[in-house]
């Protein structure tokens, strides 16, 4: 009696990879009454979609299925290109703690938007290699980060990437309730925050050069010293004029 109650308790429960992903009341019946015309819908809407809308999000959306290639390659292609919680945060955590991209030559037959739509697996380990299994207090922010905006068209390109998903009929995660979680509302928060930094800082930048002449008022005299110093080094004939 007792080895049967403990092999009741040892038994394990079903594998949470292979069940089905959450829905919402409502989202599935819509899909399973109205698939023909959801995907329909959502074709004729991509084809009314702006040309620098394209031109926008299409690289984006190159770069996360060449991220899910490099992360995600265990899973069959079939699952592995889909929108889904950990993919999103992974994805947009990496964008918003990576360093901008440097301008270089393109190579011959490479053009502007194969290079934007590249992932780079060794850079995305550099970047979250200074964050994973760190305390918050030794993190090293990036020195030139993308701007909010620039997270944001990421964000923007994968719902639309989700959109298609769900339209046809391979997706049934819900982005505001299961995708763009109360994680990836924090990281975005420390995006905005560190944007609103920038601003405040480049702001700062901006007054005292405006405002420099103001500032000098008054110290005439040390100005005068210290570009007789300077141009002093050149010999006596060219301090002359720099003081003029």
């Amino acid at each position: 009696m007792d080895d049967h109650v403990e092999d009741e308790v040892a038994s394990p429960g079903p594998d949470p990879l292979l069940l089905p992903p959450p829905t919402l009341p409502g989202v599935v019946g819509v899909l399973t009454d109205n698939g023909d015309l959801t995907r329909a819908v959502h074709h004729q809407a991509r084809g009314n979609r702006p040309g620098n809308t394209s031109i926008a999000y299409d690289p984006k959306v190159k770069e996360f299925k060449g991220f899910c290639d490099a992360m995600f390659s265990n899973q069959s292609v079939e699952v592995r290109y889909l929108v889904t919680p950990p993919k999103v945060y992974q994805f947009i955590f990496y964008q918003s703690h990576r360093e901008k991209r440097k301008p270089g030559r393109l190579k011959r037959g490479e053009s502007a938007t194969d290079r934007e739509g590249s992932f780079s697996v060794s850079n995305y380990r550099s970047v979250m290699g200074r964050y994973y299994g760190k305390p918050s207090t030794e993190w090293l922010p990036p020195t030139n980060p993308l701007q909010f905006q620039q997270v944001n068209t990421y964000k923007s390109s994968l719902i639309e990437l989700h959109k298609e998903q769900v339209a046809n009929n391979a997706n049934t995660f819900v982005w505001n309730h299961h995708i763009w979680s109360c994680h990836c509302i924090e990281l975005y928060k420390l995006v905005k925050a560190r944007r609103n930094r920038t601003k405040k800082d480049n702001y700062v930048e901006k007054v005292d050069e405006t405002f420099s002449f103001f500032k000098a008022q008054g110290k005439a005299q040390q100005i005068e010293d210290a570009i007789w110093l300077k141009a002093s080094n050149r010999g006596l004939r060219a301090a002359y004029p720099a003081i003029r």
